[in-house]
């Protein structure tokens, strides 16, 4: 369904592509930097309980082809953690 919204909002093909493919660990196509990237968001956010993510172990194939260490993440998650209060208020800002 999304991949036919964004088809249909003429958005560009890797958007299209990452709409498509972002929850397939496996995908090494064209755009799949992007769609890996988004992938590991997901399960990044998974794993603190948002989104719907696998909330499985990250592989480590996919952390090497993208240049991206473990500690990396961790250093992330922990600064998204730490923005808390400001994103609810941006939340809370969009949704009104």
């Amino acid at each position: 369904m999304g991949n036919w919204l964004m088809r249909s909002w003429r958005m560009p093909e890797e958007i299209n592509t990452t709409v498509r493919e972002h929850h397939n660990s496996a995908y090494c196509g064209e755009y799949a930097p992007y769609a890996n990237l988004v992938f590991i968001a997901d399960q990044l956010l998974g794993a603190q309980g948002f989104g719907d993510g696998v909330r499985d172990t990250l592989p480590q194939s996919l952390l090497t082809a993208l240049g991206l260490e473990q500690s990396q993440l961790d250093d992330a998650l922990e600064r998204l953690n730490s923005s808390e209060a400001g994103l609810n208020s941006i939340i809370q800002q969009l949704a009104a």
